[in-house]
């Protein structure tokens, strides 16, 4: 039986997340304002989406697991308590219980549900906050009443951004007192949907086995205090991530090389009491990654990148560190956008600086890593 599903406004976030779960569930055609779509389709649809978030989630699951044991490794967004109320919503839905009040475990039990009731579940659903967050064009500053009017909203509504939120954040920053949300989403291309799944596979780490997006972030934390902006720590890290999966699996090469990373869309947003969206920017980062992986100088980002980690870890007076790492981030940045040699020369003197200081002090580790930075530095010149 065919069933219509609406799909978000493009000017909400929800759309993207929407999108998400589409590309996950292989449905790769373009789509706006309904989802025409038969009952079975749909739930293979779901079943799909959710069988790459357990890839995401890097549990293994067994023939007579359920989902819910992805819950123990993906936490999703946040919850809103504001308005309407997310979990009141959710528990309007039927999706959400007394226990395991989280958005990870509302995603899970919309699939499990579909998949008994063999098709879309119907009835109307007010969109969650995150949903509602505005992104850009007419509805920039409406409030939640304008949202509501412009919003045609089902519980499959609902539940298909409630899978792409899971699947697309990538995990929270604390910097000093504010609290952020990362989200990578396509931007609704027939390319950004046909490969989502292997883009978020990237940034969730599960390629190389490494952290997410958000652990560099973390990890940069501290030289941010030093004069790095979160832009450029958040650009830094996206390049260093897609830089050692490419490495490490030569087949992604071809999403540099298709200028592929450029149809995902970047999101930070601030959790405060309401979701707000306060950065989105494509992932404009194919041709610096091509370039690092090229010349086999993954290791300069890769060595600045372990000097941020050590940091934390240096006792006494070594201030100047953090503040040559933001230096270098900043720098090399520049130099892979211009080309100018002068701003890797920066970087370099202050590499260099920092290596002879670390010396004095009988700091091995920073030593190393700050000569091996300075090593590469050299080869990506070249």
């Amino acid at each position: 039986m065919e069933t219509k599903i609406p799909i978000y406004p493009e000017t909400l976030f929800g759309y993207y997340l929407q999108l998400t779960t589409l590309g996950l569930g292989e449905r790769v055609k373009p789509v706006s304002r309904i989802l025409v779509i038969d009952s079975e389709d749909y739930v293979r649809l779901v079943d799909k989406a959710m069988n790459r978030i357990v890839r995401l989630s890097r549990v293994e699951l067994g023939a007579q697991d359920s989902y819910t044991k992805i819950c123990e490794r993906l936490r999703g967004p946040r919850l809103y308590t504001a308005g309407k109320s997310d979990i009141k919503i959710l528990e309007s839905a039927g999706l959400l219980g007394q226990e395991n009040r989280g958005w990870c475990r509302a995603a899970v039990t919309y699939v499990m549900k579909v998949k008994e009731n063999r098709g879309p579940l119907g009835g109307r659903c007010s969109p969650l906050m995150l949903h509602r967050a505005t992104v850009y064009g007419k509805t920039r500053g409406a409030t939640p009443k304008d949202v509501d009017r412009i919003v045609a909203s089902t519980i499959d509504s609902v539940g298909l951004a409630l899978i792409g939120g899971l699947a697309s954040f990538l995990g929270n920053v604390r910097i000093r007192d504010d609290f952020f949300e990362y989200f990578l989403v396509p931007d609704g291309s027939q390319e950004s949907l046909e490969n989502v799944g292997s883009v978020l596979e990237v940034f969730h780490g599960v390629t190389t086995g490494a952290g997410s997006l958000t652990s560099r972030v973390i990890t940069l934390s501290s030289p941010i205090a030093g004069g790095l902006s979160m832009d450029s720590a958040t650009l830094f890290s996206a390049i260093l991530q897609a830089s050692e999966a490419v490495e490490s699996v030569g087949e992604l090469m071809g999403l540099a090389r298709g200028m592929l990373f450029e149809r995902y869309i970047l999101a930070r947003s601030s959790a405060g009491s309401r979701p707000q969206v306060m950065w989105m920017s494509p992932l404009t980062i194919s041709q610096i990654v091509e370039d690092i992986n090229l010349k086999g100088t993954v290791d300069f980002f890769r060595s600045l990148y372990r000097l941020a980690s050590e940091a934390p870890k240096v006792q006494g007076d070594l201030r100047e560190i953090g503040n040559v790492i933001a230096e270098c981030v900043n720098t090399s940045l520049l130099y892979f956008w211009t080309r100018q040699p002068e701003f890797l020369f920066i970087c370099s003197r202050g590499l260099s600086i920092l290596s002879d200081t670390a010396e004095k002090q009988g700091l091995t580790s920073i030593v190393g890593l700050a000569s091996k930075a300075l090593m590469s530095a050299k080869r990506v010149a070249i």
